[in-house]
């Protein structure tokens, strides 16, 4: 499965300073069956621990999932920054996703040189 990670979320994890370890063991847990909570339209918010303190002060991470296929990282915040997305935000998040996960591997390659998208490895 291909991972990509929106310039928003490699903001996100710059600022929190976020180890590409734990995403990877998130995005494991992801391809085992566990995507975490649906919101809806492929996307799904996800419980990920900060370093030291658990997934109950940690992190959500928004994202869209192609079950087996491809899955976009697109937004992450602080559990004590916000509870939930708005219902404005939501829909916003759900046509993203719409739209990412239509991408042709050609128009990856383009973002992924554009650097508006990173990919996990």
């Amino acid at each position: 499965m291909r991972v990509f990670k929106t310039a928003g979320f490699v903001r996100f994890t710059r600022k929190e300073r976020l180890a590409e370890e734990s995403l990877r063991n998130m995005v494991r847990e992801i391809e085992q069956g566990l995507p975490g909570s649906s919101l809806g339209g492929s996307v799904y918010k996800k419980r990920l621990a900060r370093p030291g303190r658990g997934k109950s002060a940690g992190y959500r991470i928004i994202h869209a999932w192609s079950r087996g296929k491809i899955l976009f990282l697109i937004e992450g915040y602080a559990k004590n920054e916000l509870q939930n997305l708005s219902k404005r935000e939501l829909t916003a998040v759900r046509n993203l996703a719409a739209i990412v996960l239509s991408w042709k591997d050609i128009e990856l390659e383009i973002l992924l040189k554009g650097k508006v998208l990173e990919e996990l490895e």
